[in-house]
């Protein structure tokens, strides 16, 4: 959800077979399917503050990678899916077939496979040359609105138009991005793909770009370096990230949030049974599931300001 209330996830079609990433627009009350690449399936992972929802869809091939990750609503049309594939030059074998989230600043969280069937977490990054003076002025003012119109409630229409302008104004010849292994220049693209280190599993990206993981236990990446917590939490997940780069997840069955400061059991006694957290705002407070009972279906909680909500 984003700060205007509008909500990107998915949903089960009729036919109890497919799947559609759907964005809820508050405005109008009402669940907008985002269609798909060509397949019968997809999901909405996440959305920005500018309207810019990801996921992955499937491509209707029958051979090759199935799904693969797709952006919506960054061209400034409402109803515009775009395979992220087609934005990324220099992949080289790699195919994007997930993208996981996506930050303020546009850069997204994605997942990349290779024929090998080797899979690696990569950040994606907003890319252009340097713009000629007019260009500059124009890509200004974009960003100005960008930030201007994540800050108001917008109604539908002219919710898309910040994308539209930032979008816009990126001109060619764009930066060029290479697989891992592959020093040579690709084709020009919209994004720029750093590839995380081999075994990094990720999950969520804050406003800074910091990636939340693990590798082996609760780990973040600040795009440069890996700092995990091995040493205090082996064996532990971190699923979501806030702007301090404190990182929440689960560790021995619990929900815990790591930080310089050390751990904190934000499952507390409470929650009974394995709890787990998913997120983490700037101010600390914690979401996540929690299992009561054997046999019991999950359920939600918030913990903030200590006070435990399910």
């Amino acid at each position: 959800i984003n700060d205007a209330g509008f909500v990107a996830g998915w949903s089960g079609l009729e036919d109890n077979f497919s799947e559609r990433p759907f964005l809820f627009s508050p405005e109008e009350n009402r669940m907008i399917d985002l269609g798909t690449l060509g397949g019968v399936s997809g999901r909405a992972n996440a959305l920005n503050n500018a309207g810019v929802v990801v996921g992955l869809s499937g491509i209707g091939s029958v051979g090759g990678f199935d799904y693969h990750a797709f952006i919506y609503g960054a061209g400034g049309q409402p109803d515009g899916m775009l395979d992220l594939n087609a934005l990324v030059g220099g992949r080289g074998d790699w195919q994007l077939v997930n993208a996981l989230d996506v930050n303020d600043a546009g850069q997204i969280l994605a997942q990349a496979c290779n024929g090998l069937g080797d899979c690696r977490a990569v950040r994606l990054d907003l890319v252009t040359a340097v713009p000629e003076p007019g260009s500059c002025a124009m890509l200004g003012t974009g960003l100005a609105l960008l930030g201007w119109h994540a800050r108001r409630r917008l109604r539908a229409r002219s919710y898309w138009m910040a994308p539209a302008l930032l979008v816009g104004t990126l001109t060619a010849p764009l930066a060029a991005s290479a697989a891992p292994t592959d020093a040579a220049q690709g084709q020009p693209g919209l994004f720029r793909a750093t590839f995380l280190p081999a075994g990094f599993s990720a999950h969520a990206i804050n406003s800074r770009g910091h990636v939340a993981g693990s590798n082996g236990a609760a780990a973040v990446w600040d795009g440069a370096t890996v700092r995990d917590y091995a040493a205090l939490a082996p064996g532990s997940s971190a699923y979501a990230i806030n702007g301090h780069s404190h990182l929440a997840g689960v560790y021995v069955d619990a929900a815990h949030v790591f930080s310089p400061a050390g751990l904190r059991n934000a499952g507390r006694g409470v929650l009974v049974g394995v709890n787990s957290a998913s997120g983490l705002n700037d101010s600390g407070a914690v979401s996540g599931n929690a299992a009561f009972g054997v046999g019991e279906r999950g359920r939600g909680f918030v913990v903030a300001n200590g006070i435990t909500r399910i």
